[in-house]
């Protein structure tokens, strides 16, 4: 299944991207920002306790199964979907909704850094640019998504050197999404990148569904964000104090799944601790981690796994993918 400061040197150059009217271009931290209570700190330890042994197990399963091409520079995908046996202690996530087809408001957050020391993605005995890559892949979802259900809403947010941009509002017209993805230009990177500016932008432009007490009656719609992060020696920073978090990643109706594409894990990059932080977002167990090394296959394969509707796709530890012959 799928497995899971230092000193900050000189400013580096900052994003430079064709950006045509963005409605926000940049979200500040406040300091006096308001936490949460010490009871809604209470309820998310309840919760988080309760998952913490899928994204620590997933993440073990990481490790283990990382494996380097025979050519040297490959990387294999470290979410390889084989086959594992269950351990003991696991324990899977009980699920409070319909497994509903409700129609989804998919947050797609582009991560524009590359990384200064990076490697590119082969295909056709060519290198092609990590971005690059990625804006193909999430192209591929966009256009499969909308043609399973038309009802489906996309928002396009870009996260630079260390600030977010809300680029294009919710719409069902994909065409809009990929014309300004395809017009952002990449920018390098910062030593740790601060994330609860992303929670503070779409907890602005996003309304939750109203929790109902009867929990058999399907929302109008879930939110889904599907966040992408090439970053391999930035550290992501959250602050899970933060109301605007705590709210977003509390409701039943919110899924932040995370696609990452990175560097050959080892001693000299960030992987495993970046692995390890960013399965923390998840506190209910039923969002998707995939981190994906120097390989197209895999990382196509990763964004049609993502397809499947957060409210009827399997845990993502118990997916099985085989197809097997029907029985006559």
């Amino acid at each position: 299944m799928s497995n899971p400061g230092t000193p900050r040197p000189s400013p580096r150059p900052t994003l430079h991207r064709k950006v045509k009217n963005p409605e926000v271009i940049e979200i500040k931290s406040d300091p006096d920002s308001s936490e949460v209570s010490s009871t809604s700190l209470d309820k998310r330890d309840e919760i988080t306790n309760g998952s913490s042994d899928i994204t620590h197990q997933i993440l073990n399963d990481d490790v283990t199964n990382t494996r380097e091409a025979a050519a040297g520079d490959q990387c294999e995908d470290i979410a390889d979907m084989e086959e594992t046996d269950l351990l003991d202690d696991f324990k899977i996530p009980a699920r409070t909704l319909p497994a509903y087809n409700a129609p989804e408001k998919i947050i797609i957050v582009y991560d524009s850094a590359i990384d200064e020391v990076s490697t590119g993605f082969l295909m056709n005995n060519e290198k092609i640019c990590p971005t690059v890559m990625l804006k193909r892949s999430l192209r591929f979802f966009l256009y499969n998504k909308q043609l399973i259900d038309p009802r489906h809403e996309f928002a396009l947010v870009v996260i630079d050197d260390n600030s977010v941009v809300w680029l294009k509002d919710f719409t069902c017209h994909i065409d809009t999404i990929i014309n300004a993805l395809d017009e952002i230009s990449a920018c390098e990177t910062e030593d740790i990148l601060v994330l609860d500016n992303l929670f503070k932008l779409i907890g602005t432009k996003v309304k939750m569904p109203e929790i109902k007490e009867n929990f058999n009656v399907p929302p109008p719609y879930v939110v889904r964000v599907l966040f992408t992060y090439g970053r391999s020696y930035t550290m992501p920073k959250l602050d899970y104090q933060l109301q605007e978090v705590f709210s977003l990643v509390s409701s039943p109706y919110f899924t932040f799944d995370i696609l990452m594409t990175h560097e050959m894990p080892s001693t000299t990059n960030n992987c495993i601790k970046i692995f390890k932080d960013l399965q923390q977002i998840d506190c209910k167990g039923f969002a998707y981690f995939f981190p994906v090394g120097r390989s197209a296959a895999q990382l196509h394969l990763c964004i049609a796994k993502l397809l499947g509707h957060p409210l009827q796709r399997s845990v993502q530890r118990l997916a099985d993918y085989t197809i097997n012959a029907m029985e006559t």
